[in-house]
Order: C-alpha cells, then structure tokens, then sequence
C-alpha cells in the first residue's frame, strides 16, 4: 500500500500533474466527502499518454452542492488541459442511487463540459453501477486500459430498488471490477479520507501494490506521483563487485557503491540525468516518457573491468556491449527495468 502527502507550497505545481494523472487513466472513479480544487493546471503532453479516459464522479448526498462545484471545476480544468492537445477522448459518468452515462467517449470539449455540468448531487453510494456503467464504454480504441478507483471505502447501495446494504454492495462491486480486470483493465484503488477501509481498496485493486490512501489535501501528489508511475518506465541499476573474475561463484559478489551511470535516452529523458549507485549498489532511473529506447552507461576507469551485463523487464532488454554499457533497451510506459552490472579489479594482487 502506497501513501502520500503534498504540501501547500507545491499545490500548483501538483495541481498540473494532477491533470497528466487522470489523462493516463482509462477510467477514474471519484468518491468523496470533501473538496478537490485544482488552482493551476499547464500540464503538457507529447502525446504518448493519449488515452481515452472515462471520468466517473460521485454525485450522492454525502458530496454537498460546494463540492461537487469543486470537483466539476476541477474536471473542466483537466479537459482544457488535454483537449485538443492530446490525442484522447473522454467521457463522463456519475453515479449515486445509480450510474449514468453523461457523455460517450468524445474529444467535443463542449459536450464534455456540459455533460459535468448536468450532475446534480443525492442519493446513497453505488459502486457497483458507477464501475460497470464505466467498463461498458471499453473498449473505444487501441490503448491502454487503466481505471483508477478513488474512494472513501464505503459502497452502501446496489440497486435503486434495493435499500442500503453495504455488504452486498461491496460484493456486487467486487464482481464489476473483476469483471474490469478480467477485460486487461489494470484497476487503481486511491483512498481518500479518514476511517479508509483498505481491505476493501484492496478487494477491487489490480493488486496491494494498486492501492493508495490520501486525503483531499494530498490527492493532488498522490495522483502526480501516479502520473510518473502509469506515463514513465523505471530502470534501477544492480552494480556487482565480483572479487575473483568468475561470474560462477557468487560467495565473492559485494555491492558496487558510488559507480556512475549515464542512461542515454532516444525519444525522452532521464530523471536523474546520471547517478551514483548507494551502499547497496543501486540508482534508480525513471525515463519519461515511458516509450523509449536507452542505452545505460556506466563510467569506468582502470584497472576496472566488465565482466558482464544484463536487462530483464523491458520491452527490449538491450545487449552488452562487452565494455561499458547496455545498449538498445526498449521501455514502455510502466514498465520496471533492472539491470544488472558485474565489475572486477584487474590489479595483480600483491605478493
């Protein structure tokens, strides 16, 4: 389970990312019972992230008329950021005593705006029609499907006809998401608020690495640090002293600290630019966007060798180049890379 926390100094800034967040996300559930504002919002796209997001907001009673305001200028602030910039289309659902379908997929900002601003507010909280009213837009094109679910961990209603019932409506919701899953959607559970039951997050997440818990005041870094996760791929480099020069005996290995490597990336960029392994022989890279192809160097200096390198996790795990690096690697967007180096002290030993 992942938490997360943003200070008030960073909330423009967040507020951006925020936005590349849910244009990376496929289809995202709000439940709330407090406010989201968005004061600042210039996220940028090159495209890679295009998507088509399906927005699905909470409408029940429990959301009152000034935060629904909150979080519908908070929606018509992520369309004009990735409308017509990106090559995504959205949509719009609601949902309280049932789900409803607002607008179809589009890139008609106009309809989109229209459609957030025809929600009314009352009712209980059904999950179960939000999610599946949500799953039955997909699939609309060829990209990839991520449903980001946010919620207090409280689902109270299954059917407009049936009165509360927070056991069956969890079940009931459980079955739509797995039915979401079972369609290649991977599903993102965010927690908001106090008194999160997470084991419910957890019961509709793609796994316990899926789950996030926040509130409202840190939802905007929760959701850019999710941006960095679903739109970048990771590389963490294993640097491995080896203390006698054969890669088949391993008693001798030790962790390589403060070896440089340098990920030349074609089509994006590197964050860092280059770093230095710890004490445990690692650094860790992430590559924006994610679909990229990088060759991972490392600094060398006598009377240091190679003794052998390797990816596995990419795309494309490259290939050594027997001296210094591994060239070629091909990512995709939320993919995690490891690679790992093998080095040896070619000094004569002493007598």
């Amino acid at each position: 389970m992942n938490s997360r926390a943003r200070p008030d100094s960073t909330r423009g800034r967040s507020a951006a990312l925020i936005l590349m967040a849910l244009a990376v996300a496929v289809s995202i559930f709000i439940v709330a019972d407090g406010g989201l504002r968005i004061t600042d919002a210039n996220a940028q796209d090159d495209g890679s992230c295009g998507t088509d997001l399906a927005m699905v907001l909470d409408s029940s009673g429990s959301i009152d008329q000034t935060e629904l305001a909150t979080m519908k200028d908070a929606f018509t602030t992520m369309i004009d950021a990735f409308l017509p910039a990106t090559p995504s289309e959205l949509a719009v659902v609601d949902f309280d005593r049932d789900g409803r379908v607002m607008q179809d997929f589009t890139s008609d900002t106009t309809a989109l705006s229209d459609a957030l601003d025809a929600i009314t507010r009352g009712g209980l909280t059904n999950w179960q029609d939000g999610i599946r009213k949500a799953r039955r837009l997909f699939p609309n094109g060829d990209v990839p499907d991520v449903m980001v679910f946010a919620s207090d961990g409280r689902p109270n209603k299954v059917s407009s006809t049936e009165e509360f019932n927070r056991r069956k409506a969890l079940r009931k919701a459980i079955r739509q998401a797995d039915k979401a899953k079972a369609a290649g959607i991977r599903l993102i559970a965010i927690g908001i608020g106090d008194g999160l039951r997470v084991d419910k997050l957890e019961a509709i997440a793609s796994s316990p690495s899926d789950v996030y818990t926040t509130d409202f005041d840190t939802l905007a870094e929760t959701l850019a640090e999710l941006a960095g996760e679903l739109c970048s791929s990771t590389i963490t480099v294993n640097k491995v002293i080896d203390g006698d020069g054969d890669l088949g005996t391993t008693g001798d290995q030790s962790p390589g600290e403060g070896w440089t490597f340098t990920p030349n990336v074609t089509g994006g960029a590197s964050d860092p630019a280059s770093g230095d392994t710890a004490a445990d022989g690692t650094v860790a890279f992430t590559i924006t966007p994610g679909d990229a192809t990088i060759d991972l160097v490392e600094t060398l200096a006598n009377p240091w060798t190679l003794l052998g390198a390797g990816c596995t996790g990419a795309t494309d795990n490259g290939a050594s180049d027997g001296v210094d690096s591994v060239d070629g690697i091909v990512t995709a967007a939320g993919e995690d890379v490891t690679c790992t180096f093998y080095n040896f002290d070619e000094t004569p030993p002493t007598s």
